[in-house]
């Protein structure tokens, strides 16, 4: 009895151990690959902290300006399909209006599409409805650390911008 006891102890014992012994094999490989990994993240953390640092001193020496795009429409109708922005030839502004916001441009309310941040200098910016050529299209120039608005008023005659 005392030798099953034994026996049956020997092969606990031996059950207990073998799953640490395979676990110290494991994290030598999962620490490889959490280190690599890790590596990665900070490289990309050093990528964005750069370009960040790079906003924040363009934005503290006053060079971006605050931009906003609005919409104005009296025939919401031209609109139906969607509405799509582009600056400097980049789409900032791509997607179909809501019944509200088209309801809201049909009671002459302006509808704001767009924030940016741009340097200063001149911009292209183009208005058009989805799947259509650019319809309305605009140069502006833009002094360093200013706050405007572009307004595309969308009327029978085509599209008609202006800076307030």
């Amino acid at each position: 009895m005392k030798r099953a006891i034994r026996v049956a102890g020997a092969f606990v014992g031996l059950a207990l151990a073998a799953p640490r012994a395979l676990a110290a094999d494991a994290p030598r490989e999962t620490v490889a690959d959490y280190e690599a990994r890790l590596e990665e993240i900070a490289k990309e953390v050093f990528e964005i902290r750069r370009e960040l640092e790079g906003l924040v001193g363009e934005l503290s020496r006053g060079e971006l300006n605050r931009v906003f795009v609005f919409l104005e429409s009296r025939s919401p109708e031209r609109i139906k399909t969607g509405v799509r922005v582009e600056v400097d030839g980049k789409t900032v502004f791509s997607r179909t209006l809501t019944p509200a916001e088209t309801d809201a441009l049909g009671r002459g309310l302006p509808l704001e599409l767009v924030s940016l941040w741009l340097p200063a200098g001149s911009h292209q910016v183009v208005l058009s409805g989805l799947g259509e050529a650019g319809a309305g299209s605009q140069s502006f120039s833009l002094r360093p650390g200013g706050l405007v608005s572009w307004v595309a008023a969308v009327g029978a005659s085509g599209v008609e911008w202006r800076s307030e």
